[in-house]
């Protein structure tokens, strides 16, 4: 059986230092949110273009190509690096990269759906051998709730053109 898939409902596009911006940061306050990122080359030579942040019921967009470093020192730094609130995110390395070398952040409690895939595969699919490489956010989905690929985002990547098409 697949678990009931509850979606957030809104989603708020933050691109001033106002008073949404603050309410925004009040409201992911919560024990458990999910973390993404939007950018060139995530890393800690790429650029960052936006940092998404979800809870149950809404989507938060922070436009950092705007707001740039000012986003993080008015309330996201503390989100990241709080040890009370759960990221959950497909792939922290990227994201934990370029907080760390760009923006001076070391994110606090993080559950990264990557290494929960890599265990259960290791554990239950590959006899006890760790798997070479790991599996796309579009694979976890289909696998573990039954997202059907047409509500999927895939990303083309081509490895000669990296960075243009890794451009947001």
């Amino acid at each position: 059986k697949y678990p009931l898939i509850v979606t957030p409902t809104k989603l708020y596009m933050i691109d001033k230092l106002d008073e949404v911006f603050h309410w925004a940061v009040s409201q992911l306050q919560k024990p458990k949110i999910g973390v993404s990122c939007v950018g060139k080359q995530i890393s800690r030579i790429g650029s960052l273009s936006l940092i998404l942040f979800s809870t149950e019921n809404k989507v938060f967009m922070f436009d950092i190509t705007t707001l740039h470093d000012n986003a993080f020192k008015n309330g996201l730094e503390d989100i990241l690096e709080s040890e009370c609130i759960e990221k959950i995110v497909h792939d922290a390395r990227p994201l934990a990269d370029i907080m760390h070398h760009q923006y001076g952040i070391t994110l606090e409690n993080i559950t990264d759906t990557v290494v929960g895939d890599l265990v259960f595969c290791q554990e239950h699919v590959h006899d006890g051998f760790v798997p070479a490489t790991f599996r796309s956010l579009a694979a976890c989905l289909k696998d573990y709730l039954a997202i059907s690929e047409f509500h999927m985002f895939y990303p083309r990547y081509r490895v000669a053109h990296l960075s243009t098409d890794s451009q947001p």
